[in-house]
């Protein structure tokens, strides 16, 4: 047997809620130094970033709002990066971060407590970072990853890999506990898919700069829901959920100061797919009249190998009850994560079924969607994480090992966004 950690690129991969209840950036220093790591709109070299920048903007260690919102496609300094080691026969393999770093600036635990040294615990390579033999950061192996018995009897994932070994899953701190955070400099262009502005979410973007009263509607599943956000969780560094990041850049962009409030309802269940958000839409949005709908649906429906025009079929049943509410409600579509291909259903279900089927379909349908209305965009999730995963593994960026994102990957969904919203935002 193959031992080796599955690689898991997107073929052992990410993210889902499952059947569970998943160009340099921007404004100009402040005198040349701004605690948050606004950068010019030009890529700089590392020491004109050293020396134009103050300490606070070159390190994170503690959640922060400006830092964990500014897009990964519009910084040069990259905070929090999560990556993961692993250990096989001996040797701990090096670590890719998704650009090549120009120069390291920190690598922290997850929890953001612990300071690991440069030249003692790691050192930078080309590509990202290198374990040192002896080093403080935590490593993982394959029985780390693949259990004789569960962890959790209701939770009995077998592997399709290795039949005979369960996948570990666990919601709260086994995963993230062995992830460590990096703060690197890049110079490196980007390279992956940008979000871009939409203008046809420009009518939202009118009464946030009156600062009008504005109200959001996040629906969907458990990735929707904030699964697993650390402030979800309660554990450090306690980053809010996405539908919480999301209403609180809003509210500190356009400065809306008390006398009128963006108002944010997260109504999302786990394990829900999207014939369930239509049935139970009365029961969990009644009285609510949206000016953002912001929908997450499609990777539990993918586990049940619901057809995309099925799927299609129930997003738009649940725009149309948006729009009956708001004609001018914004729209924003969010495709579907990638499960853990390598994983089946709990064996305690009725029916075992693969986690993965047919969730990277739905993309093209959900963007084609859109397009039938004035004021609905899609996010291509979907395609970002195929990117991300040309360069990271699967634990780099989940903190279930079988479904849920970790901080980092949360981080780009509510990024995206803040960049179809706002015009210019980085």
């Amino acid at each position: 047997m193959n031992r080796k950690f599955c690689g898991i690129r997107l073929a052992a991969i990410v993210v889902c809620g499952l059947i569970f209840s998943l160009a340099a950036a921007c404004a100009t220093p402040d005198g040349g130094k701004n605690d948050e790591g606004d950068e010019e709109q030009k890529l700089l070299t590392i020491e004109e970033i050293m020396s134009q920048y103050s300490a606070a903007s070159l390190k994170c260690d503690k959640y922060s709002l400006t830092k964990y919102t500014k897009p990964y496609w519009a910084s040069q300094i990259i905070y929090n990066e999560t990556v993961c080691f692993y250990e096989d026969d001996g040797a701990v393999a090096d670590k890719k971060l998704m650009y090549k770093p120009a120069k390291i600036l920190e690598v922290r635990s997850y929890d953001l407590k612990t300071l690991y040294a440069e030249g003692t615990d790691y050192e930078m390579t080309e590509e990202g970072l290198r374990y040192i033999e002896g080093s403080a950061i935590p490593t993982t192996n394959f029985d780390y990853y693949y259990l004789d018995a569960p962890l959790d009897a209701n939770a009995a994932f077998r592997s399709e890999k290795y039949p005979e070994k369960y996948v570990a899953y666990e919601e709260f701190a086994r995963f993230p506990s062995k992830t460590v955070c990096v703060t690197y400099i890049r110079t490196e262009e980007w390279s992956g898919p940008e979000q871009p502005y939409s203008e046809k979410l420009s009518v939202l973007e009118q009464k946030l700069e009156k600062k009008e009263n504005v109200t959001l509607l996040f629906y969907g599943d458990s990735i929707m829901e904030g699964c697993n956000a650390s402030g979800f969780r309660n554990i450090e560094p306690k980053m809010p959920r996405l539908s919480d990041l999301v209403t609180k850049k809003l509210s500190s962009f356009y400065g809306y100061n008390g006398d009128t409030e963006i108002t944010a309802h997260n109504t999302a269940v786990g394990g829900w797919l999207s014939s369930t958000g239509v049935e139970r839409w009365k029961k969990q949005n009644d009285g609510i009249v949206p000016d953002l709908l912001v929908l997450h649906f499609g990777c539990n429906d993918g586990t049940f190998s619901v057809s995309p025009e099925s799927v299609t079929a129930n997003l738009r049943n649940m725009i149309n009850k948006a729009l009956a509410l708001n004609p001018d409600c914004a729209i924003i579509v969010f495709s579907s994560t990638v499960p853990n291909t390598d994983a089946y259903t709990s064996e305690t279900e009725a029916v075992v079924r693969k986690f993965y089927n047919n969730q990277d379909v739905y993309e093209d349908y959900f963007c084609d969607l859109v397009n039938e209305f004035d004021h609905a965009f899609c996010v291509k999730v979907t395609t970002f994480q195929k990117w991300l995963m040309e360069r990271k593994d699967f634990i780099d960026i989940s903190a279930s090992n079988i479904s849920h994102p970790n901080d980092f990957f949360a981080r780009y969904l509510a990024q995206s966004i803040l960049s179809a919203i706002i015009k210019n935002y980085n």
